[in-house]
C-alpha cells in the first residue's frame, strides 16, 4: 500500500473522529411553524419543545445550554424523544434534567 494513501486515510479518519466529538457538544434550536385549520384559534400559538437523542452521561454545560434555550422559548409542552441515556449510572443527570424541564413546562 502506498504510504501517502495510508497517511491520507489516517488523516481522514482522525478528521471524522474530531468532527464527531465536536458535533456531540453542539446544541441546536430549530423552529418550525405549523398551522392547521383543524385547531381552535386559541391553540394556534401552541409551542412544543422537542429534545431528541440526548445520550446523557452527566448534566454539564451542554445540557444547561439546552435547558436555557428551551426556557427562553417558553414552550407549553416538552417532548423527549430518542435515547435520553444509555447508562444506569447517568440516572442522576437525567433526574436533574427532568427537574429543570419540569420548572419550564
Amino acid at each position: 500500500m502506498d504510504e501517502r494513501w495510508m497517511v491520507a486515510a489516517m488523516a481522514s479518519a482522525m478528521g471524522l473522529f474530531a468532527y464527531g466529538v465536536w458535533e456531540s457538544f453542539q446544541v441546536r434550536l430549530t423552529r418550525y411553524e405549523l398551522q392547521s385549520h383543524r385547531l381552535p384559534s386559541k391553540h394556534n400559538a401552541l409551542r412544543i419543545a422537542q429534545l431528541s437523542d440526548l445520550h446523557l452521561s452527566r448534566f454539564g454545560a451542554k445540557e444547561r445550554r439546552a435547558v436555557a434555550l428551551v426556557a427562553q422559548w417558553r414552550p407549553h409542552l416538552i417532548a423527549l424523544t430518542g435515547d435520553v441515556t444509555a447508562w444506569h449510572r447517568a440516572l442522576p443527570a437525567v433526574e436533574t434534567l427532568f427537574r429543570h424541564l419540569a420548572e419550564i413546562a
